[in-house]
C-alpha cells in the first residue's frame, strides 16, 4: 500500500512563482494563476519552468488569522496534496509540488500552498458549453 506522504514531492519557494490573478475561491482557499519568475527553480533542482502556468491553492486571508479555520484548511490542503501525489489519471489534475520548508511551521502560519495544473475551464463551464452544443444540434436536426 502507498503511504500518504509529502516528503518526495517537489518543493517550491514562495518567490519562485508570481501570482497573476485569482481564478477561483472556495470556503477556505483561493486559487491563483501563477507563472514562474525565472526559467528554472532557484537551486536548479528541476527542469525549466519557462512557459508553464500553474494554479496555486492557498488559505484565504481571513482563514490565516483564524486558528480554528486554519487548522481545517491546511489539513485539507495537505490531504489533497498527499492524495493527488498518489493518483495518475488523465482526467485528474496533477500536483506539481508544495511550498518548501518546514510544512508544520508553514501550516501554523497559514503560508502553506500547493502547486497544481491550471485548468483551462471549470466543470461548470464545460457542462454549460455541452448544454449549448446539445441545444444547437437539436435545433439543427
Amino acid at each position: 500500500p502507498k503511504v500518504f506522504s509529502l516528503d518526495d514531492i517537489k518543493k517550491f519557494k514562495g518567490n519562485e512563482l508570481q501570482l497573476t490573478r485569482l481564478v477561483g475561491s472556495g470556503s477556505f482557499s483561493d486559487v491563483w494563476r501563477a507563472i514562474p519568475k525565472n526559467n528554472v527553480s532557484s537551486d536548479g533542482r528541476f527542469k525549466k519552468l519557462s512557459g508553464q502556468t500553474f494554479a496555486i491553492k492557498q488559505p484565504k486571508e481571513r482563514v490565516r488569522t483564524n486558528k480554528r479555520l486554519l487548522r481545517t484548511c491546511v489539513g485539507d490542503l495537505a490531504f489533497e496534496a498527499a492524495l493527488l501525489k498518489n493518483v495518475d489519471h488523465e482526467n485528474i489534475i496533477v500536483l506539481h509540488g508544495v511550498q518548501e520548508g518546514n510544512m508544520l511551521d508553514q501550516m501554523k502560519k497559514g503560508h502553506f500552498f500547493i502547486v497544481l495544473d491550471l485548468l483551462a475551464e471549470t466543470l461548470e463551464c464545460r457542462l454549460e458549453k455541452w448544454k449549448k452544443e446539445k441545444k444547437r444540434v437539436n435545433f439543427q436536426s
